[in-house]
Parts: structure tokens; C-alpha cells; sequence
């Protein structure tokens, strides 16, 4: 969605899910650069790989869950919104490792990678340049989907509904544009054109970013 004090805001926006307050509380949230959920969940995609034998997928995995619902306990309580109660029994945690979303042991790789990469998309809620890479490293989760129904994406939508791969470049045209040009043209990304026009450039891949 374009910014909205630019395009101004859908007549359905309020149907549209948006971060929580307690999230949003900039002032007392805390700022996570790398929890022990992300780094057990790089040892469990490590271990899958084969490119680590100190602990099993599962271990990994497991830890990862548990220091990740562990970690939301830091975020503070607001007044008028809803409670945080600002922590989470280990019976909660056991009883969703064994039932909710257990480690798919017997998974092929891609269903384990998938599994994997689907928890760090949710443990790293809030570090969104993060989470963006490795869905785009990865395939995961699966965002198999558009948002528009029937033919119209989102009013504004240059990328035609799609999810974006890259971000547009800034523009140096005052103090560097014949180079600026160059090395956009070298990447098939010009920024000398409407911005609709950049849909496809939107929707590239960097160098790291294989299909």
C-alpha cells in the first residue's frame, strides 16, 4: 500500500490488519539486533543443511519456540489496552511444541525449511528488512497469493498486487545522475520513468535472490 497521506486511505481500510499498540509502544518496547530464538532457528536450518552436528534439528527447533514466546514477555504493559500479562508458563510452551506446531521430524527438506523459516517469520515480527531477506532467501513462507479480488489489485498498487523483491533506489539525479543511470540501467532498474513503470524492477531479483 502506497503511503496513505499521499494516496489517501481505501474506503475498506479498517478491514485491514495492523501491528497491535502494545507492539507499537516505541517508547518502553525493547530492541531485538539477534535473540536466542533466531540463532536457534539458524542452528536448526544449519543442522538440515548438514553444516552443524553440536545439537538435532528438533533441539534446536524446540529452543527456538520457547525463547521466542519467552521473548514477548518483554514488551511492557499499556494502560487500556490489552493485558500482557508479561509471561508465558512453560506448560504453555510444552503443550504447543506437542500439539500446536510440532517439529516435523519426518518431513521432507523443504517441509522442514519451510517449517523453520515459517518460525522465524514469526519470531522476528517487527524486523521487517529480517524477515523480508530470508522469506526472499528462502521461498518461505509461501505467499502464494495477490491482494485484489476479482481483476483490481489495491488501489495504488504499483507492483499489480504482487509482494515486492527489492526496494527502489534513491534518487541521485541532482548530484550523480549519469552514473546513477548507468548502474540502474546495468541493473534493469532506471529510475527515469513514472513510477508504475518500476512494477517490474519492484519485483526483481538482487544478485542473492534465486528463484
Amino acid at each position: 500500500m502506497v503511503p496513505g497521506a499521499v494516496m489517501g486511505y481505501p474506503d475498506d481500510f479498517e478491514t485491514y490488519s495492523e501491528f497491535s499498540p502494545l507492539w507499537w509502544n516505541r517508547d518502553s518496547s525493547p530492541l531485538l539486533v539477534l535473540g536466542p530464538a533466531e540463532a536457534y532457528l539458524l542452528l536448526a536450518e544449519a543442522v538440515l543443511r548438514g553444516w552443524y552436528t553440536g545439537i538435532t534439528e528438533k533441539e534446536a527447533y524446540d529452543l527456538a519456540v520457547a525463547n521466542a514466546m519467552k521473548q514477548w514477555t518483554l514488551w511492557p504493559r499499556v494502560s487500556g489496552l490489552a493485558p500482557n500479562i508479561n509471561t508465558i508458563s512453560q506448560a504453555d510452551i510444552e503443550k504447543y511444541l506437542a500439539s500446536g506446531y510440532p517439529y516435523n521430524t519426518e518431513g521432507s527438506f523443504e517441509e522442514r525449511l519451510e517449517q523453520i523459516s515459517i518460525q522465524k517469520w514469526v519470531s522476528l515480527i517487527g524486523d521487517s528488512y529480517e524477515i523480508w531477506s530470508n522469506w526472499r532467501r528462502t521461498g518461505y513462507p509461501d505467499f502464494s497469493w495477490k491482494n485484489w479480488e476479482g481483476d483490481q489489485p489495491y488501489p495504488g498498487s504499483v507492483t499489480g498486487g504482487e509482494f515486492f523483491r527489492r526496494m527502489p533506489l534513491p534518487d541521485e539525479s541532482a548530484s550523480n545522475h549519469e552514473n546513477q543511470q548507468e548502474a540502474l540501467a546495468r541493473q534493469r532498474f532506471p529510475l527515469d520513468v513514472k513510477i508504475k513503470a518500476q512494477a517490474d524492477a519492484l519485483l526483481g531479483r538482487v544478485w542473492w535472490d534465486k528463484p
